[in-house]
């Protein structure tokens, strides 16, 4: 089997915790190096509230590769929202961008 052939077979997704919202779901990509070009907006009160689970908390994004027409979960991440928020602020002084979370 080729390269080519292992890269259409591997179909991942990847889904996206965060705050007090529904879990997201990037489309399905394939192969070995998947780029899901996916971007979720989240709107949300900014309040002491939301501040301090910025703070504290974080976004859970979990892997699943497709087997046997079933979801298997390989893999999570968990990002302290603190260092997003972080580099965004860096980020957006070089680039005045305004920060999306």
């Amino acid at each position: 089997m080729s390269a080519d052939e292992i890269d259409r077979q591997f179909i991942t997704v990847v889904t996206v915790d965060f705050y007090n919202h529904s879990t997201e779901t990037t489309q399905m990509s394939e192969g070995l190096r998947a780029n899901y070009q996916t971007q979720f907006s989240f709107v949300n009160k900014v309040d002491s509230f939301y501040s301090n689970f910025l703070q504290k908390n974080t976004i859970k994004m979990d892997v699943y590769v497709s087997k046997n027409n079933a979801a298997v979960q390989v893999g999570r991440a968990e990002i302290m929202l603190k260092e997003l928020i972080e580099s965004e602020v860096v980020s957006e002084s070089v680039n005045a961008k305004t920060p999306v979370i």
